[in-house]
C-alpha cells in the first residue's frame, strides 16, 4: 500500500479549461433561443433538480444562491436563498432585482406553468433585465437526459454531460435488461401526495420509472400526467405494491395506510407490501432519479436483484488529488475498496461519487461476480480519469461461491459488454489492485475452481503407495484370520 501511495503521490496531474467554446447559444424546454457569451462563473439555480444537475456536472463552485429546497449535495445548503423551487413561484418569493444584486451570469430554473402562462411568471422581466435565463420543463426520462445536456452546453461542461449521460444510460439498461423476461409485473401505486392522493401518470418518468423497473402503474392509464385521484380510486385499482415517498410534506407508513378508511381492502397494504423511500430519488428530474430506478427495481423484484442496497459516498476529490488514499470501507458488505486518483485531465473542480449496488449487468458467462457492483461516476468524460481501485475482498467469501482466487480481476462495463481491467491479485493478501478509466460499473470476478482431479489420476509418491500396500495386507490378514476363528467356533 506504501507503494501504491508513494506512485501515486509522485504523478502528475494536469489541469485543463472548460471543452465548450463560447459564446454558445442554446434552446432551452420553452423554446427559448438564449445566447451565452462566456463561461458563466456566477450560476443561481432555481428548482432542486437544476442544482443537483449542475453539481453532477462538477460546476458546483460556480453556484453563488439557490431557491430555499435545494438541499443536494449538503454543500448548497449553507448558500444564499433566493426565489422559491421554480419558475412560477419566483414572485412570491423574490424580486427581479434580487437577482441583479447576485449579479449572475446564468440563472437555471425549472418550471411548474406552461410556455403559454409564462407571462404571468417573473421571466419577462428577468429578461427585461438583461438576465440570460435557462428555462427547464421535462416530463420524462429522456427529457432529463435532454436537459443535463443543454446545462453542460450552457455552462461549459458538454464533455462532462455527455459522460454523465452515457453512464445514466448504461445503468437504466442494467435494469430494464434483468427484468425484460419477467412473467409477474406488479401493480404499482406511487403516492406523492396525501390528502387527496396524489401520483404519476402517462408520460411522465414516474411512470416510466415503474414500467422500467418491471412494474405495472396502476394509473397507467390516466388522463393527466400529474394525477390527483380519490382514495375510492386507488382502492378500486387494488395495487400489489405502494411505494410511499418520504420528505417534508409527505410521510405515509404502512400503519397509516391501514387507518385511511377502506384502504386496509388493498392488497398492498393487507400483505405489508408499503415502501417508504426518499421522495427525492423520485420526484426531482435530476441524474438521482437513476438511483431511485435501481432501488424500485429491487423493491419490485427480490428475486432477481436480491436484497438492494444503495450506498452512495461522495468522495472527497481534494484528499485523492493529494495521493491519500480515499478509503470506501463502510459502503460494502463483501468487500472493502480503496480509489487513488492516477491522472486526470480534469479542472480543478469536479464531481467524484462511488456508489455500491446489487444492481447492475449480469456477469458474462464462465465468471462470476464477488459481492456488489461499484460505480464509480464523474462528471469528467471516460478518457481523463484513470484511478486505481484496490478492493480487500474476504476469502472465505470467495471460497463459498467457488471461484478460483487466481482468477480475480476487476471486471469494466463500457455500456455493452465487460471488459477485463489490467488487475493484479495478491492471494495471500485477499487483494485485487487494477487500473481502470471512468466508467459505470466496476465489479469484481472470477473463473469457478476447478473440480478436483479424480482420485486415480492423482499420483502418488512411492513411500506413500508401499505404507498403503502393507495396511491393505494387513488388513486383509486381519480378515482372514477373524474369519477363521468364526469357523473353529
Amino acid at each position: 500500500m506504501a507503494i501504491l501511495v508513494a506512485l501515486s503521490l509522485a504523478c502528475p496531474i494536469a489541469a485543463f479549461g472548460s471543452s465548450s467554446r463560447f459564446p454558445v447559444t442554446v434552446v432551452d424546454d420553452f423554446g427559448r433561443r438564449v445566447t451565452i457569451d462566456s463561461e458563466p462563473q456566477r450560476i443561481v439555480c432555481q428548482g432542486p433538480s437544476c442544482t443537483e444537475i449542475v453539481y453532477a456536472l462538477g460546476a458546483l463552485d460556480k453556484i453563488v444562491a439557490v431557491d430555499p429546497y435545494s438541499d443536494y449535495p449538503p454543500e448548497v445548503v449553507g448558500r444564499p436563498k433566493i426565489g422559491a423551487s421554480g419558475l412560477g413561484y419566483i414572485k412570491l418569493h423574490a424580486s427581479a432585482e434580487d437577482f441583479i444584486n447576485l449579479r449572475p451570469d446564468l440563472i437555471i430554473t425549472f418550471s411548474y406553468v406552461e410556455e403559454e402562462r409564462v407571462s404571468d411568471t417573473i421571466l419577462p422581466q428577468l429578461e427585461a433585465l438583461g438576465l440570460k435565463v435557462i428555462v427547464l420543463k421535462p416530463s420524462s426520462i429522456e427529457d432529463v437526459l435532454s436537459d443535463i445536456e443543454l446545462v453542460g452546453e450552457a455552462i461549459g461542461r458538454r464533455s462532462e454531460a455527455l459522460a454523465l449521460i452515457n453512464n445514466l444510460k448504461a445503468r437504466i439498461k442494467a435494469v430494464e435488461e434483468k427484468v425484460k423476461g419477467v412473467t409477474y409485473k406488479p401493480k404499482v401505486y406511487m403516492e406523492t401526495w396525501y390528502p387527496p392522493p396524489w401520483t404519476f401518470g402517462p408520460g411522465t418518468w414516474g411512470h416510466q420509472l415503474i414500467e422500467k423497473a418491471g412494474g405495472v402503474n396502476v394509473f397507467g392509464d390516466a388522463k393527466t400526467q400529474w394525477l390527483q385521484a380519490s382514495d375510492e380510486e386507488v382502492i378500486a385499482r387494488d395495487p400489489d405494491i405502494i411505494i410511499s415517498l418520504r420528505g417534508a410534506m409527505h410521510n405515509a407508513t404502512l400503519e397509516d395506510f391501514k387507518a385511511r378508511p377502506g384502504w386496509s381492502q388493498i392488497k398492498a397494504v393487507q400483505r405489508g407490501e408499503v415502501y417508504v423511500v426518499d421522495e427525492n430519488l423520485f420526484v426531482r428530474p435530476g441524474p438521482r432519479l437513476v438511483d431511485g430506478l435501481e432501488i424500485l427495481a429491487g423493491i419490485l423484484h427480490p428475486e432477481i436483484f436480491g436484497r438492494v442496497k444503495i450506498a452512495s459516498v461522495d468522495v472527497n476529490v481534494n484528499a485523492v488529488r493529494g495521493g491519500l488514499a480515499q478509503t470506501l470501507s463502510s459502503a460494502a458488505e463483501v468487500f472493502n475498496f480503496t480509489l487513488l486518483l492516477m491522472e486526470t485531465n480534469a479542472a480543478n473542480n469536479f464531481a467524484l461519487k462511488a456508489t455500491v449496488t446489487r444492481v447492475g449487468p449480469s456477469p458474462p458467462q464462465g465468471l462470476k461476480m464477488i459481492g456488489d457492483y461499484l460505480n464509480v461516476h464523474t462528471s469528467i468524460s471516460g478518457i481523463a480519469l484513470k484511478l486505481l481501485v484496490i478492493i480487500n475482498y474476504r476469502g472465505a467469501e470467495v471460497k463459498k461461491l467457488g471461484v478460483d482466487e487466481r482468477t480475480l480481476a476487476v471486471y469494466t462495463w463500457d455500456g455493452e459488454k465487460w471488459i477485463r481491467a489490467a488487475s493484479a491479485v495478491m492471494v495471500d493478501e485477499d487483494l485485487v489492485v487494477a487500473m481502470v478509466n471512468h466508467t459505470s460499473y466496476l465489479a469484481l470476478m472470477g473463473k469457478p475452481s476447478p473440480p478436483p482431479p479424480p482420485l486415480m489420476s492423482t499420483p502418488i509418491p512411492l513411500w506413500q503407495a508401499l505404507t498403503m500396500s502393507i495396511v491393505a495386507a494387513a488388513v486383509l490378514c486381519l480378515v482372514g484370520f477373524t474369519a477363521g476363528l468364526r469357523r473353529r467356533r
